[in-house]
């Protein structure tokens, strides 16, 4: 099982509770029918050294590596990441893991 790990950072007008619990909303909505998904997992920032970085945590799981490439040019994923979430972002990290 690969476990992609993705920061985000809003611009400072998308930094509030509101603002981050209606994407995660969207996020919950659109991402799991993303191409190669298997589940996807959202948290948000919740103390002050947190949010102080990062205000969202996407946990989405695929069965290989592979999938994650076909994942990133699946329609779906790049109408959320470039239409909905791009022009809210400050910046974002993404990172692979294998579960084990």
């Amino acid at each position: 099982m690969i476990v992609r790990v993705v920061l985000i950072r809003l611009k400072s007008q998308f930094q509030s509770d509101k603002e981050r619990r209606l994407i995660a909303k969207k996020t919950r909505e659109v991402l799991p029918h993303a191409a190669r998904v298997v589940s996807v997992d959202i948290q948000l920032a919740c103390d002050a050294r947190t949010e102080d970085a990062w205000d969202i945590c996407l946990i989405v799981r695929f069965h290989s590596m592979q999938d994650t490439q076909v994942y990133r040019k699946d329609p779906v994923h790049r109408a959320y990441a470039d239409v909905f979430l791009k022009p809210m972002l400050e910046t974002i990290h993404v990172y692979h893991f294998e579960q084990i």
